[in-house]
């Protein structure tokens, strides 16, 4: 074994590396990471730009004029994103990395430390004692729930996020049946920032959940969310990004739940000190949705009305509802891909007057196809907007990155972001093939 301090460039993201098997080049390996691994590689690069570096040495090997990683690849792959943000796969990624870079603090690592082999038996037994498992005291031995809890009082750290402290709270309310039951990534996501936190009267920092506003108000607006995250009402395409958010939030503000500026407490109190508070008018614990494993749920079986038009439409929505998403992501995106500009060819050939001919884009044609459902009152003038974006946009959840499912080598649709892109277009889609001519009254 030899450590060396190796340039980062002339380091190469294993193609070949156990985690996904074999790929053609080290764009592609970099592009089935961020697509399969998209959040923990988020989080990691989050965490190394926190802390400055990384902590363990990746295990390399030289082949030919290049140092290919065997462990520690997706710390590499962070690593040159980071450094170069425009080599990643999506536009979207590239603005998180470039934001990312920004916030480094001094001079950016041009070379990281390595663990050098020269045995690809040894680098073999290295991999095999570090990934499959304890092998009776051989392998790597990881932590039981009691030295994880002896690290948490010793150090501090893993004391829970925003969302699980406010979790806790509903539980001990009845808010909420059990920890575990309410989506937490989609609750952080919503109460992302300080700006966002303040509007429902929390405040979050140095991992202390504090009230800003009367805690018995507050503790109304977070069941209130808690509920509508719970039963799908709320889900990740609705706060995808900020306006997203502040939508939401407005809605709320509007139904008169937000706290006002006389519920503002002077002094903020931690959340956890607060005197309990049981809900006003208990109800009925909400039936939660399990998590599906298709991309369209089997409730919505009787959503469409299929004619003899629309036949091999029906067949692909059959489909969609076979096809487990975890395991067939290419099938289902391709799929999901050709139902959408099958489903808008129909609309348009059904409504002329939508104004979208044949040969244009398919952008165009969902742009086209949403603006007539909203003219004829099918859908709400908000919702159109969001299709727009949807048309328009060179994000994940976007007509672009659609054509990137059945065109491009190097992408590949994560789980999640087809969930989020069906939860977009649902209504829409069930829109254009339930719409018939004599129904809209267009002017």
């Amino acid at each position: 074994m030899q450590l060396a301090l190796l340039p980062l460039s002339d380091l190469v993201v294993n193609p070949h590396n156990d985690r996904h098997g074999e790929l053609t080049d080290e764009s592609t390996a970099v592009a089935w990471l961020l697509s399969h691994r998209e959040e923990h590689m988020r989080n990691l690069a989050s965490d190394i730009v926190a802390q400055g570096g990384i902590f363990e040495s990746p295990l390399v090997m030289l082949q030919g004029r290049k140092h290919i990683v065997y462990d520690g690849n997706r710390r590499v792959t962070c690593l040159k994103l980071l450094a170069n943000p425009s080599a990643a796969p999506t536009l979207e990624l590239h603005r998180f990395f470039e934001k990312l870079r920004g916030n480094w603090q001094g001079p950016f690592p041009e070379a990281i430390k390595c663990q050098v082999e020269d045995d690809r038996e040894r680098i073999d037994k290295i991999l095999f004692r570090r990934h499959t498992g304890s092998q009776s005291g051989v392998g790597q031995s990881d932590w039981d729930a009691a030295a994880k809890q002896n690290f948490i009082l010793r150090t501090g750290r893993g004391s829970g996020t925003l969302a699980a402290g406010i979790e806790k709270r509903l539980v001990s309310m009845g808010a909420v049946a059990a920890e575990g039951d309410l989506p937490r990534s989609n609750l952080n996501r919503l109460l992302s920032s300080e700006e966002l936190r303040k509007l429902v009267g929390v405040s979050f920092a140095n991992g202390k959940l504090r009230f800003t506003a009367t805690p018995d108000k507050v503790l109304r607006v977070l069941d209130r969310i808690a509920q509508d995250l719970m039963t799908k009402k709320v889900v990740l395409s609705h706060i995808w990004n900020n306006e997203g958010k502040r939508a939401y939030l407005s809605e709320l503000r509007d139904e008169g739940l937000l706290p006002s500026k006389e519920d503002e407490l002077l002094q903020p109190v931690l959340f956890n000190s607060a005197p309990p508070i049981k809900r006003a008018q208990p109800r009925s614990r909400p039936m939660l949705v399990q998590p599906r494993s298709t991309l369209i749920p089997h409730e919505m079986n009787n959503a469409i009305s299929w004619t003899n038009a629309t036949i091999r439409l029906k067949e692909i929505w059959n489909e969609l509802q076979q096809l487990h998403v975890e395991r067939y992501p290419n099938s289902v995106g391709i799929s999901l891909r050709v139902f959408l500009e099958l489903a808008v060819d129909h609309y348009l050939r059904t409504n002329p007057g939508a104004g979208a001919g044949e040969h244009d884009r398919l952008a165009k044609k969902v742009e086209r196809s949403a603006l007539h459902l909203e003219t004829a009152g099918l859908i709400s003038q908000k919702y159109m907007k969001e299709i727009q974006r949807f048309a328009n946009g060179d994000e994940l959840i976007s007509t672009s990155a659609m054509h990137r499912y059945i065109h491009s080598l190097t992408y590949a649709p994560s789980p999640r972001h087809l969930m989020a892109v069906w939860d977009t277009l649902s209504e829409f889609l069930i829109q254009c093939l339930n719409t018939k001519r004599a129904q809209l009254q267009v002017a």
